[in-house]
């Protein structure tokens, strides 16, 4: 009866390795010093040609330097009896070098009547990415309602700096001056409601921006896209090259599309150019140019 639980118990030790050993997931067995078990997992995770080769190879060259304190610790910790830590990532470095990041739920275990730790891991690198990105996204969503929300203050109080400007030069006409301080008057006045309007055309993109992109798709013209597009990076043109626009005649050049995505293809077209161009060149140009054909057989508009 013994010798058979002794049989009974050791083929149950195999099909459990072999278990281990078909696992999807990397299962690896680390003693006090070294690795002394890894599945096939492990050895494809870690891009080694065997298994035998991951476990030949030193365990520090594994991790990121800062990640072998740590780990060293968790493994103490870990050996205790009753031990239950968390799972934990860990930047891990493949043998050709290249590094990604792995999830690890450690567990003490028995191996060879002493205790070893068994971790499961995984690579959660693109989940992570995935992570990131959806971080980000969230930020710029929470930056456009923050936009949306200072751009709706500013054209309030801009709408009353451009009623102050146009009452005065109602008023201007009015005044019993000489002509010459009129006109300076009005000259001065005129230059003031100009700049309200373009911060008011610069509010206004932002408000179009931060509006949630609904993928709404329309007649749009491209020439005011453009003009737009043109409007809100001219700051940024006008510091690093000559602008030359060759836009045509004024009638409107109606697509279907998204009037909020062309223009910030436009706008990132634009921004791109500057910073490709070096800085203090006299001879840096940006040219834009608008070109559309008859309406048959099949109408194009060229950017």
């Amino acid at each position: 009866e013994e010798r058979e639980a002794s049989d009974a118990l050791a083929r149950s030790g195999q099909r459990f390795r072999r278990l281990i050993e078909l696992a999807p997931d990397a299962v690896l067995i680390m003693d006090s010093q070294r690795l002394v078990f890894a599945n096939p997992a492990a050895a494809r995770m870690l891009r080694y040609d065997s298994v035998a080769e991951l476990l030949a190879a030193d365990v520090n060259e594994l991790l990121a330097p800062e990640d072998e304190a740590p780990m060293r610790q968790r493994m103490q910790e870990i050996l205790r009896p009753g031990a239950a830590l968390p799972t934990r990532e860990y930047r891990t470095r493949r043998r050709d070098g290249s590094w990604f990041m792995a999830e690890v739920q450690s567990t003490r275990v028995e191996w060879e009547g002493a205790p070893a730790v068994m971790g499961v891991a995984r690579d959660v690198t693109t989940r992570k990415e995935m992570e990131a990105r959806l971080a980000q996204s969230e930020r710029l969503a929470a930056l456009g309602t923050l936009l949306a929300g200072i751009a709706h203050e500013m054209n309030n109080l801009l709408s009353y700096a451009v009623l102050g400007i146009e009452q005065a030069i109602a008023q201007a006409e009015r005044l019993s001056a000489p002509p010459p301080e009129i006109a300076k008057l009005r000259e001065a006045l005129d230059s003031a409601l100009h700049g309200a309007s373009r911060v008011g055309a610069i509010i206004g993109q932002i408000r179009a921006s931060s509006r949630p992109d609904t993928n709404e798709s329309g007649p749009v013209d491209v020439r005011a896209v453009l003009e737009t597009a043109l409007r809100v990076t001219r700051n940024e043109l006008h510091h690093r090259a000559r602008l030359v626009t060759e836009l045509g005649a004024p009638a409107p050049v109606v697509v279907v599309g998204s009037a909020n995505r062309l223009e910030q293809v436009f706008v990132n077209l634009l921004v791109n150019a500057v910073q490709a161009l070096p800085d203090g060149r006299a001879e840096n140009e940006i040219r834009v140019a608008l070109r559309s054909t008859p309406a048959t057989p099949a109408r194009q508009v060229v950017v």
